[in-house]
């Protein structure tokens, strides 16, 4: 084997191969030591007793009942909604609104709590 081509010299490639074998060597001693599963019979339950207050049904209400088909939004000129945007303060308007809704602010308590 030819040494002078390698790009590492012959001390740190040694460094790497001890580096190297060492991290296998504990990965497989942490594979081998992983626990055994054993196969152990379920307990039995008793059967459960008949219920005598069971809940009378209800009448049915279908999931689609509110249901409303997609309509397509009405196309507005861009040119037009940039100007809204600008009149209304750019993206700062909307960051703001964004932040004034925000769920997480309505999380937090107004005074911080005493130890």
């Amino acid at each position: 084997m030819n040494t002078r081509h390698c790009s590492m010299a012959p001390r740190r490639l040694a460094t790497f191969a001890v580096k190297v074998v060492t991290a296998a060597t504990l990965w497989a001693s942490v594979a081998i030591a992983q626990p055994t599963t054993t196969t152990t019979t379920p307990t039995p339950t008793p059967p459960a007793a008949p219920r005598t207050n069971a809940a009378v049904p209800t009448a049915f209400q279908s999931v689609l009942e509110g249901y409303k088909p997609y309509t397509d939004e009405e196309i507005v000129n861009w040119k037009a909604a940039n100007d809204t945007v600008a009149q209304i303060g750019g993206w700062r308007a909307y960051a703001k609104e964004a932040a004034q809704s925000s769920p997480a602010q309505d999380a937090k308590p107004a005074t911080p709590a005493k130890p």
